[in-house]
This record gives structure tokens, C-alpha cells and sequence, in this order.
């Protein structure tokens, strides 16, 4: 979603699905992107970033009432 919406210059590393198998290098190269939105971010830290995108993420149909 965020490469899609221009936030971020490279697509997300792995798969679509949460539920294949594990990649370690994914997770090196997609902390990569959580650090380049923190940048764009003052104040905010890492777990702040990952929280939002964890956030934009969820399909839960009452997230919108979460923040």
C-alpha cells in the first residue's frame, strides 16, 4: 500500500501472504523502509512507525476507532 501510494521507492521484500516461509532477509531489507518513513518523521521512532503501518495495514472493520 505504501509503495502503491509513492511513500516508499522500492515495493516491500518477501511475499504477500503472512503465512509462508520465513525469509530473514526480508526483515533486514523492510526495517530498510520503516527507517526511511522514521526519517520523514521528527519526533517518531522506529516502533512508532511500525505500529502506524501495522495500523494501515489491518482490514479489522473497527480500526477506524483505534487512535
Amino acid at each position: 500500500m505504501l509503495h502503491k501510494a509513492g511513500l516508499l521507492k522500492e515495493p516491500p521484500s518477501g511475499s504477500e501472504l503472512d503465512d509462508q516461509a520465513f525469509e530473514p532477509g526480508s526483515l533486514y531489507e523492510n526495517n530498510k523502509h520503516l527507517a526511511d518513513l522514521c526519517a520523514g518523521l521528527p519526533g517518531w521512532s522506529l516502533i512508532d512507525v511500525h505500529s502506524g503501518v501495522y495500523m494501515l495495514g489491518t482490514r479489522h472493520p473497527h480500526s477506524g476507532k483505534w487512535v
